[in-house]
């Protein structure tokens, strides 16, 4: 499982190819050992975890990190 850095690093990278749009560079920036919690509880994986993040529409939430605010590793580290 990648280091703190490197999946907040990860995150911020999706992201960044989420809001243009590029599936090909979200698919290749999807770590498949990052493991993000969601808030109901489950762990999700890799491309399924970052996607899976992405649907639950918090992007309208904090313009700024749109999905790392909610963004919680399994060691329970939140993003801010």
């Amino acid at each position: 499982m990648p280091g703190q850095d490197e999946s907040v690093e990860v995150v911020e990278r999706w992201v960044a190819a989420y809001r243009d749009r590029d599936l090909e560079a979200m698919k290749a920036v999807a770590d498949p050992e990052i493991a993000l919690r969601m808030p109901t509880g489950d762990v999700l994986t890799g491309y399924d975890g970052l996607a899976a993040m992405t649907r639950h529409g918090w992007e309208a939430e904090t313009p700024h990190y749109p999905n790392l605010d909610r963004c919680i590793l399994k060691h329970d580290t939140v993003f801010a």
